[in-house]
């Protein structure tokens, strides 16, 4: 066998026995990483394996071959030597197809970090209790189904990640590691968490998120340095009273459970910045959620709410609050008072209004408030000046208030589903809209102010009972596509032909004898689709016009 032939190849004597060959794999890719001590690990982890003589030999062979490879690159390799081994302070052994650690692993005294994640791992040695100095541990992606109560000797531990296994239990003796800042037990088996957990008095953060969680122990409250929460996609119905302990949370996801009610505790969390509990069976939230001051974002989204507490209002740093589908009939007044809110998703309730008071939410950017039973909206709407975009679609609405011009920084308007039958002549001044959606209403004509829209990209307005385009339709220099099918139009302007950065037009379903001449000198025009209507005249030029793609029906 040669160098490269070696190098090369995942073969070896052990090919055809598969627990080994996957061993025998494993440290050979040790050999092969190109690291001094990965080669001396697989001496070490060679002793645990117990294999037949002929491994042995194997390995002896091998190491020469790599000192070799190691001296054509001109580099200096240390004979293999344990001592050294043992004087390692991080070891890197994850995704290496190991089964089994060796035994006297915990003879590395000096180890600090130790992974070995990502292999096939069905336990863990009790001698890992031994390692003294190990502050961090990744043992995540293996088949554990239980850590060695050993686990608890690590005093010095500070992150643990054992997430995407298949632990059914932590072990009492975890709640031994105090210097423990950081415990990732997610996407496992686990269906409660021992009591001992709560003496962590160092804990930051904890995810315990996607496993079988039915509930959470009451000794959680005593975990007064956690800053971060994750339990969501658990079986929880409820959390425990001592959450309000946690008085330096900032996280909480408890979002994809069970949870019938949030505690009344929960407003003594006064750290806290992100609340995640939606998708849950909350009928009531408590009317303690006004006294988290600093609460920036808050979702509940998917729930059974039918009301939002007045104290609601009193977050004054909410900067995002997503309430959408839940059964809410109303929102309450005080959400004006939410001076920091700058996106508001109140979308597939039951809203038959929206209050007055949402016109001092002089931060808002986002309003999403479609598929409600909204019927007006209010003219305060107007005062929103930095409000960017707004969804008010499938609603019932009839008109859109006249102060909707004022709203200088919109840029995009979602109206369509309603029952408008104008657009306000005040659309005009949006001199930052890029985007006007409008269609399935009964809109007989559009404004002419329409025109002075300079930075409209696209407009949609098909499936209404328009019988003319405006001729300013022509001054929107920077539109891309127009949508007008569906309507009740007799002829189109000629002024079309001044829309030089038109890329699709869509006129068909409507009753055009005729297509305009001035289509033709349209430059970027590459999709023109005037289907199903009872055409007799199509200029010749749209025909022949390179790169556009005509969709017409047999002439009349």
């Amino acid at each position: 066998m040669t160098p490269d032939q070696d190098c090369s190849s995942d073969q070896t004597p052990f090919s055809g026995s598969n627990a080994l060959a996957k061993q025998v794999k494993g440290l050979i890719r040790l050999v092969r990483s190109g690291e001094a001590a990965n080669v001396k690990l697989a001496l070490l982890l060679a002793k645990s394996l117990g294999s037949p003589p002929a491994f042995g030999q194997y390995l002896d062979e091998l190491l020469p071959l790599y000192q070799l490879a190691f001296k054509r690159k001109r580099k200096k390799l240390a004979a293999p030597s344990l001592a050294k081994l043992f004087q390692l302070t991080e070891l890197d052994i994850s995704e290496r197809d190991l089964t089994t650690l060796p035994e006297n692993i915990g003879e590395l005294q000096n180890l600090q970090a130790l992974d070995c994640g990502g292999n096939q791992l069905q336990t863990l040695p009790e001698s890992l209790g031994e390692l003294k100095n190990l502050q961090k541990l990744a043992c995540g992606g293996n088949q554990l189904q239980a850590l060695p109560q050993s686990i608890g000797q690590l005093s010095q531990l500070q992150k643990l990640y054992c997430g995407g296994n298949q632990l059914q239990t932590l072990p009492k003796s975890v709640g031994q590691l105090h210097n423990l800042q950081e415990l990732y037990c997610h996407h496992n088996q686990l269906k409660s968490l021992p009591k001992s957990i709560g003496q962590l008095q160092n804990l930051q953060k904890l995810y315990c998120h996607e496993t079988q969680l039915k509930t959470l122990p009451g000794s959680l409250g005593q975990l007064h340095n956690l800053r971060v929460l994750y339990c969501r996609d658990n079986q929880l119905r409820a959390l425990p009273e001592s959450i309000g302990q946690l008085r330096k949370l900032q996280e909480l996801y408890c979002h994809h459970n069970r949870l019938k009610t949030l505690p009344e505790s929960l407003g003594q969390l006064q750290n806290l910045q992100k609340l995640d509990c939606y998708d849950n069976q909350l009928k009531t939230l408590p009317e303690s959620l006004g006294q988290l001051h600093n609460l920036q974002e808050f979702k509940c989204t998917s729930n059974d709410l039918r009301a939002l507490p007045e104290s609601l209002g009193q977050l004054q740093n909410l900067q995002k609050l997503d309430c959408s589908f839940n059964q809410l009939q109303a929102l309450p007044q005080s959400i004006g008072q939410l001076y920091h809110l700058q996106y508001l998703d109140c979308s597939s309730d039951q809203l038959r209004a929206l209050p007055e008071s949402l016109g001092t939410l002089l931060s808002l950017k986002g309003l999403y408030c479609e598929n409600n039973q909204l019927k007006t909206l209010p003219e305060s709407l107007g005062q929103l000046h930095n409000l960017q975009s707004l969804h008010c679609y499938d609603n019932q609405l009839q008109a859109l208030p006249e102060s909707i011009g004022q709203l200088q920084n919109l840029q995009k308007l979602y109206c369509s589903d309603n029952q408008l039958q104008v657009l306000p002549e005040s659309i005009g001044q949006l001199q930052n809209f890029e985007y006007l959606s409008c269609y399935d209403n009964q809109l007989k004509t559009l404004p002419e102010s329409i025109g002075q829209l300079q930075n409209l990209q696209e407009l949609y307005c098909y499936n209404n009972q328009l019988q003319a385009l405006p001729q300013s339709i022509g001054k929107l220099k920077n539109l891309q596509q127009l949508y007008c099918n569906g309507n009740q139009l007799q002829v189109l302007p000629e002024s079309l032909g001044q829309l030089q950065n038109l890329k699709r037009f869509y006129c068909g379903e409507n009753q055009l004898q005729a297509l305009p001449e001035s289509l033709a000198a349209l430059p970027k025009l590459k999709e023109l689709d005037a289907r199903r209507n009872p055409l007799i005249r199509v200029p010749p030029a749209l025909y022949q016009k390179p790169g556009l793609e005509l969709l017409v029906d047999q002439l009349r």
